[in-house]
């Protein structure tokens, strides 16, 4: 769940703003709990530490003085936290990249939806939240995730064990071939018969398998074993 402060002082703006990131949520299938304040309201609950967001999008209107005393009582709580800046000028926007922001939206802008979606595919990024995402029906049920956080998946006999970076799993009746054709395209590697491996979990390589970041082991057939380090080689190039 993303829980996002939209912090301006009401009005047309705020509204057109709120679901405009609704809508992005739908879109990308994004968990959002959005809570809005009035300025006064914000800073108040920021001198309190009562401010546990993951993104603030805050007004610069009331001065980016006062702005920028909020945001350092909000980053003592919550280091974490990103911060989107409403500007009313570009000067403004300046004002708030000096404040490290993630981004600036103008107020005035009359492709907002076009900036809002820009604005929070960086934060998605920046939070390894969406963007690409697949659902698969598992044994335990419909799951609906980002291939990303997927470490690899082993194929036992005529069941594939999906093995999630924080520590889940989840099964399927079916062959690996079937789910290879969904992740090979992003960022998998078809390394073994038996092993479909996530390129960023690859901690090393150690004689003929992959060390991956959870500790497990995932062989390397002699038949793969070049292929492999050619796909290897170019996901490393173009992370870079």
């Amino acid at each position: 769940m993303l829980k996002i402060a939209l912090c301006d002082n009401g009005g047309s703006f705020r509204e057109r703003l709120k679901q405009e990131l609704l809508q992005y949520a739908d879109k990308k299938a994004l968990q959002m709990d959005i809570e809005e304040y009035d300025e006064g309201e914000a800073f108040e609950r920021a001198e309190q530490g009562h401010f546990c967001h993951r993104v603030l999008f805050i007004n610069l209107g009331s001065g980016t003085e006062r702005v920028a005393r909020f945001v350092e009582f909000v980053r003592d709580g919550n280091k974490e936290v990103l911060c989107v800046f409403l500007a009313n000028s570009y000067r403004q926007s300046l004002e708030g990249f000096r404040m490290n922001a993630i981004r600036c939206l103008w107020k005035r802008d009359k492709f907002l939806k076009e900036a809002v979606t820009e604005c929070m595919d960086a934060v998605c990024e920046r939070l390894q939240l969406c963007g690409d995402k697949i659902c698969l029906r598992f044994v335990e049920g419909e799951k609906l995730f980002a291939p990303v956080k997927l470490l690899y998946v082993e194929s036992r006999l005529h069941k594939l064990m999906f093995y999630f970076r924080n520590g889940a799993v989840y099964t399927m009746y079916g062959k690996l071939g079937d789910v290879e054709t969904v992740l090979v395209n992003r960022g998998f590697i078809r390394c073994h018969q038996s092993f479909l491996v996530n390129v960023k979990g690859i901690v090393k390589i150690e004689r003929n398998a992959f060390l991956l970041e959870n500790g497990s082991l995932a062989d390397i057939s002699r038949t793969r074993f070049k292929s492999c380090m050619k796909e290897l080689e170019r996901y490393r190039i173009k992370e870079e």
